[in-house]
């Protein structure tokens, strides 16, 4: 199908249109080695974004009683639990997905992105209201929480992190911002440093959403 001109200026086809036009604004990668702390910064970053401009008090309160009731026995003491959520954030949603140290793992990351996932393995976390499983009205979840931010953990394996890629540079390559970000396995010596590394990207990681937020579509 060829473009038609208006007043002399050549125009998208409808199809090109919706070949262009993308609704995320970021998706962002976060690789590592195992035991990185990947899930913990992640987890950081829920409630960063669920308790915005909060102060770090609150924050600090909210996460270990989030990852207590959540842990259910388990081994990794001072890891977030796994767990795929969508955060309402600044009237968009942002899903975050924990899993992703296996290609199992990421490939159901694309699902949860695409909409494809059973949605009683998905969280929502709205401030105030706590965080919860999705509910039986919300099985279309995507068309009921269109994700403006995608964001994954991913193993640093080209085998794990290959969905991940098919699903940023194939099928949203017109999205504003892609970005991976390496997260070094580096050797901490106590709990605090490893506690201010996570929180600390995880806070880069609020920045770059908040920058995505920011760009225009042409």
């Amino acid at each position: 199908m060829t473009s038609r001109k208006i007043n002399g200026v050549p125009q998208l086809s409808v199809i090109k249109k919706k070949l262009y036009a993308d609704s995320l604004k970021s998706i962002l990668y976060l690789y590592g080695q195992h035991d990185a702390g990947k899930s913990t910064t992640l987890g950081w970053l829920i409630f960063y974004l669920v308790y915005d401009n909060s102060n770090e008090t609150l924050i600090d309160e909210q996460f270990n009683y989030w990852k207590n009731k959540l842990k259910k026995g388990n081994k990794k003491k001072d890891s977030f639990p796994d767990i795929r959520v969508i955060v309402p954030y600044k009237g968009k949603y942002v899903y975050i997905a924990l899993h992703g140290d296996s290609l199992e793992a990421t490939e159901a990351n694309v699902f949860f992105f695409e909409g494809r996932l059973l949605y009683n393995n998905i969280y929502i976390f709205e401030h105030g209201l706590g965080l919860r499983k999705l509910n039986d009205s919300e099985k279309d979840y995507y068309e009921t929480y269109t994700p403006a931010v995608c964001i994954s953990a991913s193993f640093y394996d080209r085998l794990v992190e290959e969905p991940l890629c098919y699903f940023s540079e194939k099928k949203h390559f017109s999205t504003c911002m892609a970005s991976w970000l390496h997260l070094p396995k580096t050797a901490e010596k106590g709990e605090e440093q490893v506690k201010k590394k996570c929180k600390d990207y995880a806070k880069l990681l609020k920045k770059l959403i908040d920058e995505s937020f920011t760009l225009i579509f042409v």
